[in-house]
């Protein structure tokens, strides 16, 4: 069933955010989504997944590509916004179970989806339905990102206390454990801070590794199948806030968002 979260007023919700995030940070345009998207070295025959599309702010982008673009969201009003826009098919379906079919697409875009979703399941879905040599993209949060980073901490708080899912990736283990999970690295791109992503200040971590970080673009290549009881990379909380609640004397960290917000000015 779809989540509460995304019905409803959500579509405007989002659509105002795109424009207008809360926090002033910018949000990725066209220019930057393309940036990413193009390195999926999609071709026009592709059958491309649109995975969380949401109200179809991607279609327009992705079909310049191909014509072959289907549209999955688990939200019916997304849906019914997406519709305007000359999907293949659009389809209810969550992240974790699509219900497509084994190997059927070439590509899968999951862009600002993949940190509200069951992360280790989902990416074994993503396996399941990819051809092999099919490219998956993916945008999300890092589990350690600069404690200094207030914009990144308050984001995460105020998303928490309105019960909004979020899930924060190790992605130093991400990288280690790929395999398991039947694929390879691509390109892996790090942006350091809140706000670095809607203004491409990236770095290449594709064959690095960086400490600190805030956001990420990984895009992989199916290469095989996945192992059976595939490894946890993922958190409910990030590093920043499970340290920053410990030395404030909260074994709760929601206990300590609440405190936080009410006494901290943001």
């Amino acid at each position: 069933m779809p989540d509460r979260h995304f019905n409803g007023n959500y579509v405007s919700y989002w659509k105002e955010r795109v424009d207008k995030p809360m926090d002033g940070s910018r949000v990725a345009d066209e220019r930057i989504l393309d940036f990413y998207i193009r390195q999926l070295g999609i071709v026009e025959k592709d059958k491309v997944l649109d995975l969380g599309c949401g109200y179809g702010r991607l279609y327009p982008l992705l079909s310049r590509y191909s014509q072959r673009i289907v549209g999955a969201d688990i939200s019916y009003d997304m849906l019914a916004a997406a519709a305007e826009f000359s999907y293949d098919c659009l389809f209810e379906a969550s992240a974790e179970n699509t219900r497509a079919a084994d190997g059927f697409f070439n590509h899968i875009v999951v862009w600002g989806v993949y940190d509200v979703v069951d992360q280790e399941k989902s990416l074994v879905e993503f396996n399941r339905i990819l051809n092999k040599g099919g490219r998956l993209l993916i945008t999300g949060k890092n589990y350690s990102y600069d404690p200094m980073d207030e914009p990144a901490f308050i984001a995460e708080r105020n998303a928490k206390l309105k019960n909004f899912p979020n899930h924060f990736t190790d992605t130093a283990a991400f990288k280690r454990m790929i395999k398991w999970f039947g694929f390879k690295i691509h390109k892996a791109f790090a942006f350091q801070n809140r706000g670095d992503l809607g203004e491409n200040r990236y770095v290449d971590i594709s064959d690095n590794h960086l400490d600190l970080f805030y956001e990420f673009v990984i895009i992989l290549e199916k290469s095989h199948q996945p192992l059976p009881d595939p490894p946890q990379f993922s958190h409910e909380f990030s590093n920043v806030a499970k340290l920053r609640s410990m030395a404030a004397g909260y074994e709760n960290i929601v206990d300590f968002f609440s405190w936080h917000q009410a006494t901290a000015v943001s």
